[in-house]
Order: structure tokens, then C-alpha cells, then sequence
């Protein structure tokens, strides 16, 4: 494999990964607002890091989220 077609490989992973996530958060935000009429103004999302001896790199694992409305 050149190094060209790893690091487009690369690329199209993330973005792949990025639309799932976006694809979600406007599910989310669609529920929040027809639930409670409104949405918050930010979101953070909180992750850790985690590898174990045997993985070659670190592995993402969601936490949970912290959210502000306008008003604070």
C-alpha cells in the first residue's frame, strides 16, 4: 500500500466517522427541542483514552457530555 492511498484511507475513515456523529448530535438536538422547545447553546463532549498493552494505538471511549443554555 503506498502512502498516498493510507493516508486518503485515513481521511475517508475520519470523515466517514464524523458524518455518523453528526448524523446523531442533529438527531439529538431535534429530540431536545421538541421535547423542551429549545436547544442548548454548546455542547462538550467528554472522552477518555484508553490502550491496553496488546493495541498498537489508543481507543476513544465516550464518557458523557456536558451541555449550557443561553441564559448561563
Amino acid at each position: 500500500m503506498t502512502i498516498a492511498k493510507t493516508i486518503s484511507e485515513y481521511r475517508d475513515t475520519k470523515q466517514a466517522m464524523q458524518a455518523i456523529i453528526n448524523r446523531h448530535m442533529q438527531a439529538a438536538f431535534a429530540e431536545i427541542k421538541q421535547e423542551f422547545g429549545d436547544a442548548p447553546t454548546s455542547v462538550s463532549i467528554n472522552m477518555l483514552a484508553q490502550q491496553d498493552m496488546s493495541q498498537q494505538y489508543p481507543t476513544g471511549i465516550y464518557v458523557g457530555c456536558e451541555v449550557s443554555l443561553g441564559g448561563e
